[in-house]
């Protein structure tokens, strides 16, 4: 029960630090707006499990060519592995996802894979899963992927939205997140300490919360996220160290 326990948190820790990743990274174009276009981003983030310090680092990347970014996450741990990528063209907040790939692999269980292809010149989507093939998804309105999400989630913050909403292509179904900015906090990070806003994410399930601290300080920038599995487990991702440079 143990392992299965921290397997599980492991598992959703990854995707809440690829999706704080995302975030950082759809920030910190916010942060170069002012000065030019984001040319790369190499962030790193602290990980740490039940409030102990984890013994691996979670790493972004982000590249813009000429307003298509390309943005991969990465999170290597003793009882998982995780890989992300997406392509995604942005433009005057307007976020439209070209692909996105995942690849997990968790101790003693085999590695899956999901991919998400996006036409939207004939308004579909294909969903490859190494488990269970492809899906044709027909687009009725503009959706997003779990990574370029973000990205239009910093226009709302930054607008000073408090209720955020967006629908997008998540395990294999369409589904719609929604979001509350509930309050502010201070938080310490490797570049400093900075007043957030709090962001928590809406569910059905009390025990289970994903909040995201993003600082206007910083151009909207998310400097932690924290994940709540259940009583005995939840996962943070604090930003550990930034480099970027602008066009």
């Amino acid at each position: 029960m143990s392992l299965f326990t921290t397997y599980k948190s492991r598992y959703k820790h990854g995707m809440w630090l690829l999706t704080l990743t995302l975030v950082s990274l759809f920030s910190t174009p916010i942060y170069a707006q002012s000065k030019g276009d984001v040319e790369f981003v190499d962030a790193v983030f602290a990980v740490s499990y039940n409030n102990a310090a984890s013994a691996g680092d979670a790493k972004l990347m982000i590249k813009n060519h000429q307003n298509t970014y390309d943005v991969s996450f990465n999170l290597k741990h003793s009882l998982i592995d995780i890989n992300q990528k997406a392509s995604f063209s942005a433009k005057d907040c307007h976020i439209t996802p070209q692909s996105y790939q995942s690849s997990t692999s968790p101790a003693l269980r085999s590695t899956t894979k999901e991919s998400l292809n996006f036409n939207w010149a004939n308004k579909t989507a294909i969903r490859h899963y190494s488990k269970d093939g492809d899906t044709t998804f027909n687009l009725k309105q503009h959706v997003y992927d779990p990574m370029s999400l973000f990205f239009k989630a910093r226009c709302d913050l930054m607008a000073g939205k408090k209720q955020l909403s967006y629908p997008l292509l998540y395990k294999g179904r369409e589904a719609n997140h929604q979001y509350q900015v509930i309050g502010t906090e201070k938080v310490s990070t490797g570049m400093g300490d900075f007043e957030a806003l709090v962001v928590q994410r809406q569910r059905r399930n009390p025990d289970r919360r994903t909040t995201f601290f993003v600082a206007p300080e910083l151009d909207y920038l998310i400097v932690k996220i924290h994940h709540r599995e259940s009583k005995m487990a939840n996962v943070t991702m604090t930003l550990k160290s930034m480099d970027y440079k602008t066009k």
